[in-house]
This record gives structure tokens, sequence and C-alpha cells, in this order.
């Protein structure tokens, strides 16, 4: 009985460690416009300063790759329109945060994520270490609200311990 007690204990051990060693699916996909950190349809209103590109692997493909490291920056970096002329605060992450501790608020609001058009930042060397992130504001581009003033602050939660949190703020007046 101990010997195989112990056998079990031991292909649990070997399928943790093979679960948590492989890589994890990622949606990638590529923007196809002049701003390389923007979903195809969507423009920036041009009131960020992003000089950093998205090096994806392709339209719709899912890749295999391990999850990026640490969260080590956050960065406001542009406002953009949708589709639909919706502005969306335009975040950037270097590392992972966690999922449910990401914060945005415009104006003091709380902004929602806009899950579906996250874009992963890759290095040269395939490894994913970042993410652009879009968050909804509710507002709808148009001649009145021109001149406006959006205060934009962001907190994000380091996917894995330390768990430290990182804040930033930006201000942007609207064309």
């Amino acid at each position: 009985m101990e010997k195989l007690k112990k056998v079990v204990i031991s292909l649990v051990m070997m399928a943790a460690i093979v679960i948590l060693s492989s890589g994890i699916s990622i949606k990638a996909q590529a923007a196809s416009n002049g701003s390389d950190y923007l979903p195809k349809g969507w423009t920036s209103l041009g009131l960020g300063s992003s000089t950093e590109s998205v090096n994806n692997q392709g339209e719709s493909n899912t890749i295999l790759r391990a999850p990026a490291p640490g969260l080590t920056s956050l960065q406001i970096i542009d406002l953009a329109l949708d589709d639909k002329n919706e502005i969306h605060i335009v975040t950037r992450e270097i590392g992972t945060s966690k999922a449910g501790t990401r914060f945005v608020w415009r104006n003091g609001s709380l902004c929602s994520e806009n899950i579906n058009e996250m874009q992963v930042l890759w290095g040269s060397d395939n490894i994913a270490y970042g993410y652009v992130r879009y968050f909804h504001t509710g507002i709808i581009y148009s001649s009145e609200v021109s001149g406006m003033t959006i205060s934009v602050t962001a907190k994000f939660t380091n996917a894995m311990s330390p768990w430290n949190t990182l804040s930033a703020s930006n201000t942007f007046v609207l064309p």
C-alpha cells in the first residue's frame, strides 16, 4: 500500500510539472494600420507618444507561448477611436498584470476593459513581454466633446508574487 501511494504521488507530481512548464495559448491579433498598437479599423487621436511597436505573429493565429514576466512598467500611452467612434484609453504594460486587478478611471469614473482587443507585445526572441490594453470611456467622439479634458489614472497589480501594484496617470485634451 505504501509503495502504491508513492507511485501515485510521483505520477501526480510529474503531471503537475508538465502542466506548469507548458506554454499557454494566446490569441495574437496584428494591427494593420499606421499605429502598430491599435486594432484593425481603429485610429489614434494622436495624443500619445508611443514609439514601441507590436510585433505580433499574424492575424487570428493561436500560438503557444510562455507567459510574460512579472509586471515592471505601466503607461497610459494614448486615446484611440474604435470603428464606432468611441474613445478608448490605451495602456501598455511590460510584464503581466492579474485579471481582475486592472483598474482605469476617466475623470473619476471606472472604465471597463475591452478584452476583445488586447494586443500581445512580442520580443525579437518570440517571447511575450507585455500587453497593450484598451478601456472603454463611454465617450463618442464628436465636435461637442472637442476641447474636453480627460484625466486618466490606471492601477494594475502583478500577476505573481510579490503582488506589487503599479500606477500611471495622464491628462489629454480632445482635439
